[in-house]
């Protein structure tokens, strides 16, 4: 209630209680115990979040919000205030929020996995083998283990026997896994690597935002000074404090063999 509002409503007929409850209430200031609210976000993708605002800091705004993923399938979140990093998984649900002291690199890399392509063709074209050889290769089978024969030899799915119709099913989405995993690293994933822990890696495509979030990142660290390869769990307060006298004296290097 701004000022022009409280004038509006206060009469001649109303009590000195009143008015000044009014006045009170409409020059209120917000304490610095409050919530910090954020704007609302529109979301891309299939999943929007809609449901999720993220729980500030005292002193902390969200400078910029990014929905990552490829084509529709934007799953990830990130918020990136001026303390830390935080990361929401849409579905399933998680969170995960990293300080700028906790991250030693943020990069993107594309790591094709030439070996997930290969084993995707090899079950492909053993699929194939199979429904020209399927009797030869259940009789085979029967041969060896006839006591599976009176379960695996019965009923007719597309012309397939149940234990040739199981074969052929594995062989199948055997192969369309591998080659799925294949067609997925090359797109290419974000890589956060924290210190002590191991890497987070998100799938997405190589975007204008995906660079600037980099470069955003960097510069956070940049501005808060953490030292390269030394800036584990270090706390605002110690990176600005000088090392007793005791501390300085250095020790004669060992020499290894």
């Amino acid at each position: 209630m701004n000022k022009e509002m409280v004038e509006g409503t206060i009469s001649h007929d109303m009590h000195a209680e009143e008015i000044n409850k009014l006045l009170l209430q409409g020059y209120q200031q917000p304490t610095s115990q409050s919530t910090a609210q954020t704007p609302a976000i529109k979301g891309k993708g299939w999943f929007s979040a809609s449901w999720f605002t993220p729980k500030l800091l005292e002193g902390e705004r969200i400078l910029e919000t990014l929905d990552v993923g490829f084509w529709k399938l934007k799953i990830y979140r990130i918020f990136a205030t001026n303390k830390r990093l935080i990361v929401l998984k849409k579905f399933p649900k998680n969170l995960m929020d990293m300080d700028y002291r906790q991250i030693e690199l943020v990069e993107y890399y594309t790591n094709v996995e030439w070996m997930m392509s290969v084993y995707g063709m090899v079950l492909v074209a053993l699929m194939f083998f199979f429904l020209t050889a399927q009797e030869t290769v259940m009789n085979a089978i029967y041969s060896n283990v006839a006591v599976i024969e009176p379960i695996l030899n019965r009923g007719n799915l597309f012309g397939l026997s149940f234990g040739a119709f199981i074969i052929f099913l594995g062989l199948l989405f055997g192969g369309l896994y591998f080659l799925g995993m294949f067609v997925l690293s090359l797109l290419g994933s974000l890589r956060i690597l924290l210190y002590e822990q191991a890497p987070f890696d998100i799938t997405t495509s190589m975007t204008i935002e995906i660079q600037d979030l980099i470069r955003f990142v960097e510069q956070q660290k940049i501005e808060l000074d953490v030292p390269v390869g030394s800036a584990r769990n270090l706390q605002p307060s110690q990176g600005a404090q000088e090392q007793p006298a005791s501390s300085k004296i250095q020790k004669p290097a060992q020499q290894t063999s």
